[in-house]
């Protein structure tokens, strides 16, 4: 009886322990940028973030992050980008479609971006916008958020931090997702570094 009891106890602060926890532990710092990942409450799958500085603007940098015909280039995971619609001037939805390695289907969901701007700082909030996912081929992004975030240093130098979290959905066991989870945000930071400050 006292071993079942503690068995449940165990259980129980372990259960609660992943449930609150929301501190970033750094995994790793190459080349200047810095990445973290943290598990999600009720999730498998952990959320990022990565941050660095660039020199460039803040403008500059929003309007790469959000050129839609330039998203291939910036993302190089994705294999095909749709503008749909600009909602506002500062507001549109994209649909994405994710390569995804064989077996596995490649995953498509549908991005709605929302740019925030002040004098020296600018936020651009992802949200997924389910009802414009289409039935295809493709298996949908069950949930998706994340923020780009922008502060401006000095002239000319900024600080760029992106968050993200993605349930991908399907049956891809969550330890290969988590275990790629920075692979590609990584080389997409190289590129937005190189693309801003080469201009």
């Amino acid at each position: 009886m006292k071993k079942l009891i503690l068995i449940q106890i165990i259980i129980s602060f372990s259960f609660c322990s992943v449930a609150q926890s929301n501190d970033w532990k750094r995994a790793s710092n190459e080349d200047g940028i810095q990445a973290y990942t943290r598990k999600v409450s009720g999730s498998k799958y952990l959320e990022y973030k990565i941050e660095t500085q660039i020199s460039t603007t803040i403008e500059g940098a929003i309007n790469l992050i959000t050129d839609t015909k330039k998203y291939k280039l910036i993302f190089p995971y994705l294999s095909k980008v749709e503008l749909l619609k600009n909602n506002t001037e500062d507001s549109y939805d994209v649909l994405v479609v994710i390569n995804t390695p064989f077996p596995a289907r490649d995953r498509i969901g549908v991005y709605t971006n929302q740019i925030n701007r002040s004098d020296n700082e600018a936020t651009i909030q992802i949200s997924q916008n389910t009802n414009l996912i289409p039935d295809s081929k493709y298996v949908k992004i069950k949930q998706c958020y994340g923020s780009w975030n922008l502060k401006k240093i000095n002239e000319g130098q900024i600080f760029i931090s992106h968050t993200f979290f993605a349930d991908p959905g399907g049956t891809i066991p969550p330890f290969i997702i988590n275990a790629f989870a920075l692979k590609q945000p990584m080389k997409t930071f190289r590129i937005i570094r190189k693309t801003l400050e080469s201009r």
